[in-house]
């Protein structure tokens, strides 16, 4: 069932969130955005709502906050990374709600970060690097309850997941500030987060490739991973055409179609093409790039290549992505052009174009 309610801006704040309070740095460093905190509701127990309080006259510093401990009747404070998040507007594609909702944030990151201890600003300074590295191409999934507007009674909230797509800019620091006695300093990271409930990414497919002359010591084909250094990939397929005559023993059985079929299919061909990033430190890359350069590379049917297509699919039950096995496909294949997709020149990567087609014949000796 679909909610009559889009992704909300609360949904994203809880979302980045939990993604600085969750490096490996939790135990030591916490962000907020300021003083925001989530309201419970009393139906179902779930953050309904942010509401922002900024400490600016709190005599400990904006960036301590007061506690209370009901079993011992005792206050505290604790210290944690202040975060502003500007410019936090959603720009959401034009599909009838009920269709698709589809929404993406281009937003800034903002941090005060202590600095007279040096060693509380390196912590806070790992903790943003390792959060940042994390959004750049992250891939995942959220889930969001909303209210059943047609059926305001029900306790039951609708759950919807989302995939997501983010990436990360670099950190930029900014001015050091005095507050209250205190230097800080701001640092500012850009953001892209980009939501749709209805739609799969291409980070969900895995590429693993061998070839005959690699192979290990029980002589099994190696397949290396060669996910990380895709660019872009797609089968392709032509089909030449042939015209046509129908002897006698066929009658026209659809007079309107005559007129459009005027030719067969004749051949079909298909291929896979990738667009990599030239690593000598993968070895089958390695091994394209040596045979680019031979007699052998020639598209002749002497080397076999053998390749795994691998799509995730995300399983509601489990909450996490899969891999089913109609969604793993092996072929064998023949290299048909293995070379770089452009002239090289000095002072930029060496980005490789290899296109693998179907193995059909076997050699005879």
């Amino acid at each position: 069932m679909s909610s009559k309610i889009s992704l909300k801006n609360t949904d994203v704040l809880r979302f980045l969130l939990n993604e600085f309070n969750n490096t490996s740095f939790k135990d030591r460093i916490t962000f907020s955005i300021a003083q925001w905190k989530a309201t419970q509701s009393q139906v179902d127990g779930l953050d309904s709502l942010l509401i922002q309080r900024i400490a600016l006259n709190n005599k400990d510093g904006f960036d301590v906050l007061e506690t209370f401990d009901e079993n011992t009747y005792t206050f505290d404070s604790e210290t944690f990374v202040p975060m502003n998040i500007s410019n936090f507007n959603a720009d959401p594609t034009a599909i009838p709600q009920q269709e698709i909702k589809e929404v993406v944030y281009n937003t800034t990151l903002d941090f005060f970060v202590y600095l007279d201890d040096v060693r509380v600003q390196e912590v806070i300074n790992l903790a943003i690097e390792e959060a940042r590295a994390n959004l750049i191409q992250k891939h995942g999934v959220i889930e969001v309850r909303n209210l059943d507007l047609d059926n305001k009674d029900n306790a039951d909230r609708i759950v919807e997941t989302f995939k997501f797509i983010t990436m990360a800019g670099g950190i930029e620091y900014g001015a050091i500030v005095n507050i209250n006695g205190k230097n800080y300093m701001t640092y500012h990271l850009d953001l892209v987060l980009y939501f749709v409930d209805k739609a799969e990414f291409s980070n969900q497919q895995r590429y693993k490739l061998g070839v005959e002359s690699l192979k290990d010591e029980n002589d099994n084909v190696i397949m290396f991973d060669i996910t990380p250094y895709l660019l872009d990939w797609h089968w392709a397929e032509t089909i030449t055409h042939e015209s046509t005559q129908l002897l006698n023993t066929f009658n026209v059985d659809n007079t309107q179609n005559e007129n459009e079929v005027v030719s067969i299919p004749a051949t079909t061909g298909r291929a896979i093409s990738f667009t990599l990033q030239m690593d000598f430190n993968c070895p089958i890359l390695r091994d394209l790039y040596i045979k680019s350069k031979s007699n052998d590379n020639k598209g002749s049917a002497k080397e076999k290549y053998f390749l795994r297509d691998e799509t995730l699919e995300y399983d509601n039950t489990l909450q996490k992505f899969i891999l089913n096995e109609d969604m793993k496909i092996e072929r064998t294949l023949y290299r048909s052009f293995n070379q770089p997709n452009n002239a090289l020149s000095k002072g930029e990567k060496i980005i490789w174009s290899l296109t693998l087609t179907p193995a059909y014949i076997e050699s005879v000796d």
